[in-house]
């Protein structure tokens, strides 16, 4: 190589790791007209290009750098890692793979792989990938985006374990305190409280705990500094629609009491979430004519427990006629062994917990009980 294109390659990549991509871009053109070979300048415009929003212009020099060495793994991996971000994941993936044959695996190699593979839906060897990226590196990220895929799996004991993990070799791990926080929701709102504040400590901007923590203090009827902490996280909430980030939901806007322009952009950033969640509703059920000896009523719940809904149907599902009813209670909420708990429990002719289910396990669960009418008390 050229002292010229070496010398514009070194800027260029000193230009890249400011984010300054303009002057990136012009240092490497200049280093490939010295030597339209150089590999490095080939590679690094590519990634520059993809940081420019040109991803397809971009691609076509890392193809170049292939051309003229199609073993080099660092090449391969970049096309794959550029095609991950740009969420051509089954491309993404062939060339990870590409990679694995040619050098062994590093832990953010089978960590990006991973998350290819949970993007196609291909949990089990996701799951697989994250636990050994984890086994060759201790890496606070790898634990934690197996819980969260266990998370949204319902798998809860699980997913806890993986975020302890994520927190040993990284106490300031935002993001597993936030998990462990979810893990917790709805089964002790003192915990959830507790690690919502730990992951506010190690990240004041993260909105998702800030939030969360937010409304957690509203169900315990804590009302210190609510309007200080209502303005910051309305304004957290605006840089991160600005960032192009995923924010709060479009329920918590209500309650946060944010304008409909805001509501709004908060929807449309939801919706990749909302399609990450009903991943796993892909269930196709098919009801034939069904002739039970009694009409079967399903109910489903969360608040089968010390709450205003108890209190106000406790005795229902005891005065249906047994003789033409059949009654299904359905309960995902907590056991908090109140009186109300245990005399609807008591009262109920099929009680169902299935607290930690998933919903695809509760909606499998209820289409096996063959239920002619079901009811969401929530």
């Amino acid at each position: 190589m050229s002292k010229p294109a070496t010398s514009a390659v070194q800027r260029g990549i000193h230009h890249q790791e400011k984010g300054r991509y303009a002057e990136a871009k012009k240092c490497y053109e200049k280093a490939l007209k010295e030597r339209p070979d150089n590999i490095a300048a080939l590679v690094n415009l590519g990634v520059t290009l993809h940081q420019l929003q040109q991803t397809k212009k971009g691609l076509q020099y890392i193809d170049k750098a292939l051309a003229l060495q199609p073993k080099h793994g660092d090449i391969i991996y970049n096309k794959a890692e550029l095609l991950r971000q740009s969420k051509d994941y089954e491309a993404a993936l062939s060339y990870y793979q590409q990679v694995a044959q040619l050098q062994k695996p590093t832990g953010m190699h089978l960590y990006h792989m991973g998350c290819c593979l949970e993007a196609m839906r291909r949990d089990e060897e996701a799951l697989l990938c994250y636990t050994q990226a984890f086994e060759l590196k201790q890496d606070a990220r790898f634990a934690c985006q197996a819980g969260d895929l266990l998370l949204q799996r319902g798998e809860i004991p699980i997913a806890r374990a993986c975020y302890e993990s994520a927190v040993k070799y990284d106490p300031q791990h935002a993001k597993a305190y936030f998990g462990m926080a979810l893990t917790y929701k709805r089964e002790n709102e003192m915990l959830e409280r507790q690690y919502l504040e730990q992951a506010l400590q190690a990240d004041p901007q993260n909105i998702k705990a800030r939030a969360s923590l937010f409304f957690s203090k509203l169900n315990l009827c804590d009302w210190t500094h609510y309007q200080t902490e209502r303005t910051a996280l309305t304004r957290i909430l605006q840089e991160a629609l600005r960032r192009q980030e995923p924010t709060i939901s479009g329920f918590d806007c209500m309650v946060l009491q944010v304008n409909n322009e805001l509501s709004f952009q908060v929807a449309k950033m939801s919706i990749p979430a909302i399609e990450r969640m009903n991943r796993y509703a892909n269930r196709v059920y098919t009801f034939a004519p069904r002739h039970h000896p009694r009409l079967r009523i399903g109910y489903v719940s969360s608040d089968f427990n010390y709450h205003p809904i108890s209190q106000l149907i406790k005795n229902l599902f005891y005065y249906h006629n047994r003789e033409t009813v059949e009654v299904y209670l359905y309960s995902h909420g907590i056991n908090d062994g109140s009186e109300y708990r245990k005399h609807i429990e008591a009262t109920a002719e099929h009680f169902i917990e299935c607290h930690q289910w998933s919903d695809v396990a509760i909606a499998d669960k209820i289409y096996q009980d063959e239920i002619d009418i079901l009811i969401d008390l929530n």
